[in-house]
């Protein structure tokens, strides 16, 4: 039976294939990659009724009412962010990589165990950027109570004293997992679906953090430093930019020697 939803499917390929078949010389170097892109549905937008006009530059057409993206557009956007995240990796910055919806989580925590750097794949808890001593201050109160309880000393305590402590550092690590060795703010930031994650935007902005964001057809490219149009809901587009970003800072050498990190002061109750 063929539905409103099959028709819908049908058309947007056959527009993505559309798409590969107008490319201009230098675009047909890319063929191979782009046509990687297609496979991985980076080409689907969202309905007309929800673009947002400042992605039509990043449109090739509408197709059964959906928004398909241009995607050589969208490959030049992913290099001029690899750019800027090799360029802060270089000089011994951190990057942090924000993907809390679920068909974000696995890329995310694949880019963390693969680059070792920061990541957030629960909720974005409000102030992590804006107010980063107080966020740090809970940071190191989790930490040490792992490592008071991997060194026994929270046996002195009763047992539902030690449950409840069980419970907090649940709970740590579901918030400060990925972000446990932040001990000073990173040198940019990576949001899967820039909608979904407007409050990590905005306190990037606050406090001058360069942003790239992949981004669907309803979201605002002005927004941010380094905007990737693309499908930002389908696991298999958001794996494709992910692992790209992986390997480019996987084999970024170190060009200057990282300056240690002063930890956020920690006022001490007298």
């Amino acid at each position: 039976m063929i539905t409103d939803d099959t028709k819908d499917v049908a058309t947007e390929e056959l527009a993505a294939k559309q798409e590969i078949e107008t490319l201009s010389a230098e675009d047909t170097a890319n063929l191979p990659t782009l046509e990687e892109m297609m496979k991985a549905g980076l080409a689907y937008g969202r309905k007309r009724s929800k673009l947002n006009p400042k992605m039509k530059p990043y449109l090739y057409a509408m197709r059964a009412n959906m928004a398909v993206f241009d995607l050589p557009k969208t490959l030049q956007a992913l290099n001029e962010a690899i750019v800027a995240i090799k360029t802060v990796v270089a000089k011994g910055g951190k990057v942090l990589m924000v993907g809390t919806q679920p068909a974000a989580k696995a890329a995310v925590l694949n880019f963390a165990s693969a680059t070792k750097h920061l990541t957030v794949t629960e909720r974005w808890l409000g102030g992590t950027l804006t107010n980063f001593k107080t966020i740090f201050k809970r940071i190191e109160h989790f930490k040490k109570l792992k490592e008071d309880r991997d060194a026994g000393r929270l046996q002195k305590y009763t047992k539902k004293e030690r449950l409840d402590m069980d419970k907090e550092m649940e709970r740590g690590d579901r918030l400060f997992g990925g972000i446990s060795e932040m001990t000073t703010l990173p040198g940019i930031i990576i949001v899967i679906d820039a909608l979904v994650h407007d409050t990590a935007i905005r306190e990037a902005i606050r406090v001058k953090l360069p942003i790239v964001a992949l981004m669907t057809s309803d979201a605002n490219p002005d927004q941010v430093t380094y905007p990737i149009p693309g499908n930002s809901n389908a696991i298999p587009a958001i794996t494709w930019i992910v692992d790209r970003i992986i390997t480019a800072v996987k084999e970024t050498p170190l060009t200057v020697p990282p300056v240690a990190a002063k930890p956020a002061p920690v006022k001490v109750a007298m």
